[in-house]
């Protein structure tokens, strides 16, 4: 789920609202995500996806990541936490925290994959011993994403001045990957009763942002 900023003041108050709204259902007490065990390999390239599934209250669908991809978010979160360190800033405590679980949290090391792959690259590991342990790792890197998502949805309650953080960011993150998009948030609202609450304006600017691009849905998942 991405919002791009806008600078008008009709749209900010719109995210104002919608705000509100998040706060009054707050989604990260109503959220999972697990590794299924399921895997599939690219035909193309060998390239392996690790399906997860995710529940948002009633709602449930699949996404497929790569290693890559695990990777990668967990790369953008640690130099997301680490920012203050690097400026030589005053360093929130909560924001420590969550960093240092990420670092915590084992996560699986990085083979070479292609038609090759785990024979050479891998210590003559199976590649099956390696998907294996890459399914048990990536469960508990889901885990600490769950974790993190509430703890940092507290961070906005307990420190609403918090800009510096920039919270937003790194939920924004964690939401994309997972396959959280607006849709789906809107259908928990309604879930919760809370949509109901809009006004046909709030219901009409949404379409309109969200054909303008944006409000950006990713399309990488699938019920499952």
């Amino acid at each position: 789920m991405r919002y791009i900023p806008t600078q008008t003041a009709k749209h900010g108050s719109l995210a104002e609202k919608l705000q509100l709204f998040r706060d009054e259902a707050e989604y990260s007490d109503y959220i999972s995500a697990r590794v299924t065990g399921q895997h599939f390999e690219r035909p193309e390239d060998g390239v392996i996806f690790y399906e997860i599934e995710a529940h948002l209250s009633k709602q449930r669908w699949c996404v497929a990541r790569r290693f890559s991809e695990f990777r990668l978010l967990r790369q953008q979160l640690i130099k997301h936490f680490s920012r203050g360190k690097r400026r030589r800033e005053p360093r929130c405590a909560i924001c420590e925290n969550v960093l240092a679980s990420i670092m915590e949290t084992s996560f699986p090391s990085r083979h070479v994959w292609g038609s090759h792959l785990f024979a050479n690259a891998s210590g003559g590991i199976p590649e099956h011993e390696i998907i294996k342990e890459r399914k048990m790792r990536f469960q508990e890197f889901m885990a600490m994403c769950l974790l993190t998502i509430r703890s940092l949805r507290q961070h906005i309650r307990v420190l609403p001045d918090s800009t510096t953080c920039e919270i937003s960011v790194a939920l924004r993150m964690m939401e994309e990957f997972l396959g959280l998009s607006f849709t789906r948030y809107l259908g928990f609202l309604g879930e919760r009763g809370i949509v109901d609450q809009m006004s046909e304006t709030m219901r009409q600017s949404l379409s309109l942002r969200r054909r303008q691009g944006e409000i950006v849905v990713p399309n990488t998942s699938s019920t499952c």
